[in-house]
């Protein structure tokens, strides 16, 4: 999390919404979330490119869609163009009350879905959010 000079980051991800979600205020810090690689490790024909959506807690709508770049260990690595990783969330509460906040919400699920139609190809969970909020505000 960050001071509030949202000029120090960029975000080249459309948000949606605050955190937490629906509330109002003024803004008290930053969050950015940064999903830059998908890393291929299956057996299966990997897609040609590949979105992973963001959903906060409460959050309505198809929350944020990252095009994070995608590595298969089977192939030499090739970079992409038109990538999208970085997201800039405005946090309208204190820290104290995100921090209550992530830890009800218990874990972030980031979906990896396949662009050409949408469908899911897989999941992974973040948990211990409330540790991250608690070593920033030490």
């Amino acid at each position: 999390m960050a001071d509030v000079n949202r000029n120090k980051w960029q975000s080249d991800v459309q948000v949606t919404t605050s955190l937490p979600p629906s509330l109002e205020g003024p803004v008290h810090a930053l969050l950015r979330c940064e999903v830059s690689q998908v890393v291929w490790l299956t057996r299966h024909t990997a897609p040609s490119s590949v979105l992973v959506r963001l959903l906060w807690w409460g959050e309505s709508g198809d929350g944020s869609l990252f095009r994070p770049q995608l590595r298969i260990l089977s192939q030499p690595f090739q970079a992409r163009k038109g990538c999208k990783t970085q997201a800039v969330y405005s946090v309208r509460c204190s820290l104290e009350k995100f921090a209550a906040y992530v830890r009800d919400m218990q874990a972030l699920t980031l979906e990896v879905l396949d662009c050409k139609d949408m469908s899911l190809l897989g999941q992974a969970q973040i948990t211990d959010l409330q540790a991250l909020v608690e070593k920033t505000h030490q």
